[in-house]
């Protein structure tokens, strides 16, 4: 969880992170505040050594200073997606993933734990500004999903289009149902 501090500046303004009082470097010198640098960095890694297909997930967790003596720690989820969307076939032509693909893995998630989502556009440091929506469940913020912005791509060293999600389990979690509820079937069944 301990992140270079000029990379994390760069993924997340305005959020300071928190210093760490014996760093074994100066590279190695905060808690992160984003998944982000984590999974971007394995993507580059995975990039230069010719794996154009990547679907990527982390849990972990991400730190927040807070009034306390103690920092916020927080529970996320972070997907990356690139590459083209089926495996290599004769049959079938290849297609570059997109938006909508990640947006579709969010869906099968969120639907898995009976909980519904909307996308309201935003702007995100880590996102391209015509590709960023907001998750929100109700009135409440509970993640971003968009395309990495040109520059993030860049600072990584990333040549192909990436697409992210990462979503704060803290905030969803207490929102899955306790338990589903089924209607039973009914007793007289209509005929045709």
């Amino acid at each position: 969880n301990l992140v270079d501090p000029e990379i994390l500046n760069r993924l997340t303004p305005g959020v300071s992170p928190i210093a760490i009082r014996n760093p074994l470097s100066q590279d190695l010198s905060v808690l992160t505040t984003t998944l982000a640098h984590g999974i971007l960095s394995a993507v580059s890694y995975n990039k230069n050594r010719q794996e154009r297909n990547l679907r990527i997930f982390e849990l972990g967790k991400v730190f927040a200073a807070s009034d306390g003596l103690l920092p916020c720690e927080n529970y996320q989820l972070g997907i990356a997606i690139s590459g083209v969307r089926n495996p290599r076939h004769w049959e079938i032509k290849e297609a570059e993933v997109d938006f909508y693909d990640l947006k579709g893995i969010l869906e099968e998630f969120l639907e898995h734990l009976s909980l519904s989502f909307d996308l309201v556009p935003g702007l995100n440091s880590l996102l391209e500004p015509d590709s960023c929506f907001i998750i929100k469940q109700g009135e409440e913020e509970v993640g971003w999903v968009g395309e990495v912005s040109k520059e993030i791509l860049d600072l990584f060293e990333i040549k192909d289009r990436v697409f992210w999600a990462e979503l704060s389990l803290g905030k969803i979690l207490p929102r899955i149902p306790a338990a589903k509820e089924f209607l039973p079937l009914p007793k007289f069944p209509t005929v045709d």
